[in-house]
């Protein structure tokens, strides 16, 4: 047997790296395999673009504020390398390319959602959408030769910028690592909101979608919160919660009453305006599911982006509260990042 290395190429609707780490890679174990995900240089970018021609007519910029309030332009990758290392069989090149590219769209779209995640880049797509594969390739390891080309096409989607995301950086490659080398459960309220990000991003923004999955994953979030936060108080958040008759609060009660008689704190008091802000989210929701309104991008743009505000005053609640056993949160919006 041959040690070889399957290499998959991967159209990315416009993923963003800092410069510190290009060329570097993430290296773990999955599923008795070793994979690697390579981080891309604008070398190698221009060098696939020169073998895939299509590739070119696509140079993707995005608009973002930056910390100062200044309107930038950034210049994102579009393509992302993901190998899958082993040893493979005389005669058996091309059954190892097709045996190892689910492990190697798995290792892509969970990497893709904690990007989404946890650096706010919403716009790269939304949640199980598979990845989109451009060329896979068998080398082998010690020559580089290449045993084996299977080339597919793909036409990536476009998206505009919506918020303050930040680069990928070695923190986050390391962070992200860990949790692809034991496929973690992404956390679903953080899924929700970077889906609802990704929807009024997008070039042909899908306002009522984005409203209705960000309100959705407030109501999650929230639920999660009270229950993480309850201690001896837990039956209490049950009837809250799950009682829809006789004490179950409205959403955005969560946040006040219940909140308040958990953990003696309220986005009300602390924060008025976002609180405002998360009213108006519900009641825009509350239209869309019984009118089936519309809202505008200017009203639905500002009550989106106040769901991620408000993860970001929950996970500092959770923080400050300094609950025991309870993991960091895995959510880091936009803005808030360290």
């Amino acid at each position: 047997m041959a040690n070889v290395e399957a290499r998959y190429i991967y159209v990315i609707s416009s993923i963003w790296f800092s410069p510190d780490i290009f060329g570097q890679n993430i290296s773990f174990s999955r599923d008795a395999h070793e994979v690697r995900i390579d981080i891309p240089t604008p070398e190698f970018t221009r060098e696939l673009i020169g073998i895939h021609r299509r590739i070119g007519y696509y140079n993707p910029t995005i608009r973002t504020w930056d910390d100062n309030s200044n309107l930038q332009n950034l210049n994102l990758f579009t393509v992302l390398r993901v190998c899958v290392l082993g040893e493979a069989y005389p005669g058996a090149n091309a059954q190892f390319l097709m045996d190892n590219l689910g492990i190697a769209n798995s290792v892509l779209t969970q990497f893709v959602d904690w990007v989404r995640i946890r650096n706010g880049q919403a716009w790269i797509g939304v949640h199980g959408d598979p990845p989109e594969l451009l060329t896979g390739q068998l080398v082998e390891q010690g020559t580089q030769a290449i045993l084996q080309s299977n080339i597919s096409s793909s036409t990536p989607d476009f998206a505009v910028l919506h918020g303050h995301p930040r680069a990928i950086g070695l923190d986050d490659c390391e962070f992200i690592k860990a949790k692809l080398g034991v496929s973690a459960e992404l956390p679903q309220s953080e899924l929700l909101l970077a889906d609802a990000l990704f929807h009024i991003g997008n070039a042909f923004p899908d306002t009522r979608r984005a409203v209705l999955l960000a309100a959705i994953a407030c109501e999650t979030k929230i639920k999660s919160v009270l229950r993480r936060l309850a201690g001896n108080k837990q039956k209490l958040v049950d009837l809250l919660i799950e009682n829809p008759r006789d004490y179950s609060l409205a959403a955005e009660a969560l946040f006040t009453k219940a909140l308040d008689a958990i953990a003696d704190t309220s986005l009300r008091n602390a924060q008025p305006n976002l609180h405002k802000s998360i009213t108006k989210l519900f009641q825009i929701r509350n239209k869309i599911a019984h009118r089936g309104y519309i809202p505008s991008i200017d009203e639905a743009s500002p009550v989106v982006n106040a769901a991620n505000e408000a993860f970001t005053w929950l996970d500092t609640v959770m923080s400050e509260t300094n609950v025991r056993g309870e993991p960091e949160p895995d959510h880091m919006p936009q803005g808030q990042r360290s």
